[in-house]
């Protein structure tokens, strides 16, 4: 369904999940000021015989999402890995369900009250996914000054 102007546009919207601990295993999300490689683990590193465990309370935190946008949870989905290669991503993959989402079809609903009248826009939501976050490229000064 196109919109009045008949101009569709897609938006991919990524959010943290405020979990004490990372999407697939124990290790602690509070990295911050934290030296380089100091929260990680043979499961985060992608190790042989590493096995990843999907977090609880992140999964509670997505169907909540889900359910706060009107979309339909899903009653299966498929975590699987993702190949691809870049400098933030030191095993090679991402861990996502992106083909197979935790819910499907929701909205939003935005009221515009600008120049004095109210209108409302309908935002469809396609997809609730959950995927693991790959890395974070870090820099000894800023992008710009870095030796390395």
């Amino acid at each position: 369904m196109a919109s009045e102007s008949g101009v569709k546009i897609g938006l991919e919207c990524h959010a943290q999940l405020l979990t004490k601990t990372k999407l697939f295993c124990s290790c602690s999300t509070d990295y911050q000021n934290s030296e380089p490689n100091t929260h990680v683990c043979a499961t985060c590193l992608g190790l042989p015989g590493a096995l990843p465990v999907v977090n609880g309370q992140a999964l509670r935190y997505g169907i909540k999402i889900a359910l706060a946008l009107g979309c339909t949870i899903q009653p299966e989905t498929i975590f699987y890995r993702k190949n691809y290669y870049y400098p933030d991503l030191p095993r090679g993959f991402q861990i996502t369900q992106y083909d197979f989402p935790i819910a499907l079809n929701g909205l939003v609903t935005i009221e515009n009250t600008e120049n004095g009248g109210a209108k409302e826009r309908v935002v469809r939501i396609r997809r609730v996914h959950m995927e693991d976050d790959p890395g974070r490229l870090v820099y000894k000064g800023t992008i710009d000054t870095a030796k390395y």
